[in-house]
């Protein structure tokens, strides 16, 4: 194993006869240990929607572009051009390889776009392919493979095609749905090929070496890897561990050297008193989604009344204690989202609901509702990851509701992959936990959760004229109409009370103090291609 050696040299000279000591050598491991809150559901690039998984998947490949110490540069590309009308991007390919040392080339990209975007596929993500030509209509079935605005030049020249000028389409190149993947392993492993690391190549800094489901992922530098010789890393291990408290509990013990799951109430000393403890303002936001096909959250009014009855700032000021906002928006103020004038878009959004709880109108949608005084109320179920966090506030929900409507509600927690599936096919009854971080600077990650063609939407909120909404958003190149549509889709996804934002995250971790040159992009993916560890 290659180290970064540090060397001390003593030398003493003694009479004429002089004597050289040993040298005195100390060695530093190039190895992270980086806690993961759960087991991944998927590991595959283009079928990933969640940002446990998306920490390794950063690392494990590579796209076009990267983000490094806050700006976009190339990565696999060598260089681009953008047409005049913003249009067209034509990116020439670095000759690389994969982790198994075959080519990289363009047709590997358009492959894997391709597949992401494919319905048989069943990305979540597939939408974010939309803003190229002809992506949406192949996607909802009306148009061809051959008419996707997607084309190889040569072995290492990507044309692509726009419908319109999208802003941040290059940000989403660097994000995971767009990572090359291997045709061949793909055909032959099928949905196997992650959980072999003989059959997981992947063309990032590093490369899988082993995989114990529920227990830990072991990665190792690649060596294929273009820019390998500055990769000082030498081994990243990832344990699972979704325990927060077993989490802070092994990074006192520096037994691992990073962790994000901290439990909320040891934030305010953890602020005060360490060094190594880091808080940062997030870019999503923290909600509950309404399961809008199933009695009673079917009915508008229960859903207003659960709204009205919960105190947003007292979740944040005694349970969260992260330094979170109380939420005045389902977009999350964040400079990363602006509108066409610069400004922070969501600071415009005018949603009714005070971060307070309003109990006479909470009482009153219940009445409306028919459950006056909550006589007759079905129990509420209310569902959730298991986390102590999310227990925590889970608990403050059901406690609120109770005092406040005189409503019973039955909190059921399960495993991260359970859940999503739970969660993903409306199969819960009244509420579940949600999250949301953007995926690119635009408001259109945050929208895309609750269109009907998306699969994220498990509030089971089917609109026509929100997903008409997107489609206008995806190809408006006006700023004042895009912006006006915009704040349309939010203000109709509100009024519906769809779901109930809490609060917008901000990034809590821990980075031991020996782990140099660490990063988060700006939308909070780990970076871990320019960390050296040093005693």
């Amino acid at each position: 194993m290659k180290k970064i050696i540090l060397l001390l040299l003593t030398l003493s000279i003694i009479g004429c006869g002089g004597k050289k000591e040993e040298n005195v050598i100390r060695e530093t491991e190039q190895k992270l240990r980086f806690v993961m809150a759960s087991d991944p559901k998927f590991m595959d690039p283009g079928l990933n929607s969640e940002s446990v998984a998306g920490a390794l998947i950063n690392n494990l490949f590579e796209g076009l572009i990267r983000e490094v110490g806050g700006e976009l540069k190339p990565g696999i590309t060598k260089n681009y051009k953008i047409s005049e009308d913003k249009k067209t991007y034509t990116f020439n390919l670095k000759k690389t390889k994969w982790s198994d040392g075959k080519p990289l080339t363009a047709n590997d990209f358009k492959y894997s776009w391709i597949r992401a975007l494919s319905p048989e596929t069943s990305s979540t993500y597939a939408m974010l392919f939309f803003p190229i030509k002809g992506a949406e209509e192949f996607y909802n079935g009306n148009g061809k493979i051959e008419n996707i605005g997607v084309e190889v030049i040569d072995d290492y020249t990507l044309k692509v095609e726009l419908d319109a000028p999208t802003p941040y389409f290059l940000d989403l190149t660097a994000f995971y749905t767009y990572l090359p993947v291997r045709k061949d392993i793909i055909e032959k492993y099928g949905e196997n090929w992650t959980k072999d690391p003989n059959t997981f190549i992947s063309n990032g800094p590093f490369k899988l070496e082993s995989y114990s489901i529920g227990e830990k992922f072991v990665l190792i530098k690649n060596k294929q890897y273009w820019n390998a010789n500055n990769i000082k890393l030498e081994k990243i291990e990832a344990p699972i561990i979704s325990d927060e408290s077993t989490a802070l509990t092994a990074f006192e013990n520096k037994s691992v050297d990073i962790i994000s799951n901290i439990p909320s109430q040891e934030l305010v000393k953890l602020n005060a008193e360490s060094s190594e403890f880091y808080i940062t303002p997030g870019t999503g936001t923290y909600f509950y989604v309404f399961n809008n096909n199933k009695y009673p959250t079917d009915n508008i009014n229960v859903r207003k009344a659960l709204t009205y009855a919960i105190d947003r700032e007292a979740i944040v000021e005694n349970i969260t204690r992260g330094q979170e906002i109380p939420a005045k928006s389902y977009i999350p103020i964040t400079n990363a989202i602006k509108d066409s004038k610069g400004d922070v878009l969501a600071e415009k959004t005018k949603w009714n609901v005070p971060t307070r709880e309003n109990i006479e109108k909470a009482k009153k949608y219940l009445a409306e509702a028919g459950f006056p005084g909550g006589k007759g109320f079905p129990k509420l179920e209310l569902l959730y990851n298991t986390s102590e966090n999310h227990k925590a506030v889970a608990e403050a929900m059901q406690a609120m509701w109770k005092k406040n409507l005189n409503i019973d509600v039955n909190l059921v927690n399960q495993e991260w992959a359970v859940f999503l599936n739970t969660r993903g096919k409306g199969e819960y009854n009244g509420v579940a936990r949600f999250g949301w971080s953007i995926d690119y600077p635009d408001a259109l990650s945050m929208l895309e959760v609750f269109s009907s063609v998306e699969g994220s939407n498990s509030a089971q909120w089917i609109k026509p004229a929100y997903n008409t909404l997107l489609e206008k958003i995806r190809v408006e190149s006006n700023g004042d109409k895009r912006d006006k549509l915009i704040h349309e889709a939010e203000d109709m996804l509100l009024n519906d009370y769809a779901s109930l934002p809490l609060y917008y995250y901000t990034n809590k971790f821990m980075v031991g103090s020996k782990v140099k040159g660490w990063e988060r992009a700006s939308l909070g993916f780990w970076y871990f291609g320019n960390i050296s560890i040093e005693d």
